[in-house]
């Protein structure tokens, strides 16, 4: 690695003109230069196409259209661009490993049939692994340091504090009209521009920790840092008030993990988060009070959608069973769970039917009754 990236300095220092500065260190900062403005177009690319496809990315935040696996596909050969610019590329030691779920799934129809209804569904399997795998090596072509990450990341938190602003926050204050007049449809999508409410407070929730991880008060601007801890705050207040218990219990457990990983992080985002809460229960929806919000995430019974779900888990784990080392084929699940359903329902009458179940709200249950313990 050191001697390519020597090789790679000397040629470079061939066309250009002699410096008063250190050569090495002329020809690194330059080259980073490059590097780094690729990088940041890319990001402006991807945020830009996803966030016309927001609205159709489905309830798992994966994407299940053509457009969606696009951006993912657009995003890994765009990265890959970088090894024609170096001139050399990065691979991990582990790279391999990743090609061993795109065997398994190539495998696994040879073994058991896949489903006739879905038999599209393992070509789908196989493309979304591969641009996965793709992805992950495209990001080793990388070499950003955590200061560029750490800008980035207070970037992506502040957008997006903006965009719920301008979706959420400001019905309760009487300014989304005026959004309304002035912005174009796509930036004033309802939950930010996705499908429910509990997804956009989990891609916020998320968006905190990831941000965190970097310690963002550690920005040299102080108006950056301003502007940082307002965003913490408008995104934690929006995802208490959204009620969503994956939001708000992703918010909870990742805070405690982010700061046992490290804690000489800066502390103000903890207070910030509690400020939030504390504020969504005293100043937003009534029914947001600490009480109330303590009774619905201690209660599995609080919401139909709830019951809804521990019906299909219960379910799914009793079907794997009945074929556990290769499941039910590829693309099975929807037959195999309404199948299931209709012979065990009279046995647990507390089961809910839902109509076009085609998918358990649980990557571990689908694999387990599609492909048991093979997947």
């Amino acid at each position: 690695h050191e001697k390519l990236w020597v090789i790679s300095v000397e040629q470079k220092r061939r066309v250009l003109k002699p410096s008063p500065f250190n050569d090495d260190l002329l020809m690194t900062n330059r080259y980073y230069l490059k590097e780094s403005t690729l990088f940041s177009a890319l990001f402006l690319s991807i945020a830009v196409l996803t966030s016309y496809n927001f609205p159709s990315l489905g309830n798992n935040l994966t994407p299940r259209n053509f457009a969606g696996w696009g951006v993912i596909y657009f995003f890994s050969f765009s990265f890959f661009m970088l090894p024609f610019l170096k001139k050399k590329a990065y691979l991990s030691k582990n790279f391999l490993w990743l090609l061993v779920p795109i065997g398994a799934v190539i495998i696994h129809p040879m073994l058991i049939p896949s489903s006739e209804v879905n038999d599209h569904y393992p070509r789908l399997i196989f493309l979304a692994l591969t641009g996965f795998a793709l992805a992950m090596i495209a990001f080793n072509q990388l070499s950003v340091s955590e200061s560029r990450w750490r800008l980035m990341s207070a970037l992506f938190l502040t957008l997006y504090a903006i965009q719920l602003f301008v979706s959420e926050i400001s019905i309760g204050i009487g300014v989304k009209p005026f959004f309304d007049f002035i912005l174009p449809m796509q930036l004033r999508e309802p939950s930010a521009g996705f499908m429910q409410r509990n997804m956009a407070a989990s891609f916020g929730a998320a968006l905190i920790l990831w941000a965190w991880s970097f310690d963002g008060f550690r920005l040299s601007s102080r108006i950056l840092k301003v502007v940082y801890g307002i965003s913490i705050f408008t995104i934690s207040y929006f995802i208490f008030e959204s009620g969503s218990k994956v939001g708000f219990l992703g918010l909870l457990f990742g805070s405690v993990f982010v700061y046992l990983s490290d804690r000489k992080k800066n502390k103000i985002p903890i207070l910030l988060i509690v400020v939030a809460f504390l504020s969504s229960s005293f100043l937003g929806n009534s029914n947001n009070s600490i009480v109330k919000r303590g009774e619905e995430l201690l209660s599995a019974e609080s919401s139909v959608s709830t019951q809804h779900r521990i019906s299909m888990y219960e379910n799914s784990l009793m079907l794997g069973m009945e074929k556990p080392l290769l499941g039910n084929g590829l693309g099975g699940f929807q037959w195999a769970y309404y199948d299931s359903f209709a012979r065990k329902k009279e046995d647990h009458p507390n089961w809910y039917f839902v109509a076009g179940t085609d998918h358990p709200h649980n990557e571990i249950l689908i694999h387990w009754v599609e492909m048991g313990l093979y997947g």
